[in-house]
């Protein structure tokens, strides 16, 4: 039965299964790639668990599936998404609500090491970074949004 006229009567586009198929899976590639940049910058080092990012892909996919759109230079270098952080995220903030699952999955992939606090060195170190990023985040943090 043909049912081009009806489709075109509807707006409906037709999409061969073979394209789509392609663009989900660089949709998936790319969220993958995001999920990595998010827990290396909420972790402040580059992500080594292989379920940690799985467990985020999935939170990711059921939160929204869509990706962010991150440039390449945020994915390979996730310390740049300290300028884009917002400082007051909103739950319609969707970096914000991606940068809190990453803490929550790095938070419950981590192993407890009692005793174990940071450096006065180091968080002298993340104020000054802080305070270099303030002026970025309050310009930048709608990004993303």
């Amino acid at each position: 039965m043909d049912s081009a006229e009806d489709l075109a009567a509807l707006e409906v586009t037709v999409i061969a299964p073979a394209w789509r198929l392609a663009s989900l899976r660089l949709q998936r590639r790319r969220i993958i790639a995001e999920a990595i940049a998010l827990l290396s910058y909420v972790n402040g080092r580059p992500i080594s668990s292989i379920a940690a990012v799985a467990r985020l892909v999935r939170a990711l996919h059921r939160d929204d599936p869509r990706s962010l759109g991150l440039s390449r230079a945020i994915i390979n270098c996730p310390a740049l998404l300290r300028i884009f952080d917002p400082l007051h995220p909103s739950r319609d903030h969707r970096l914000g609500r991606r940068l809190h699952l990453a803490s929550m999955v790095a938070e419950s992939m981590r192993e407890q090491a009692p005793g174990q606090r940071p450096s006065a060195g180091s968080l002298i170190y993340q104020a000054v970074l802080e305070l270099l990023a303030l002026p970025f985040r309050i310009l930048l943090g709608r990004c993303y949004a």
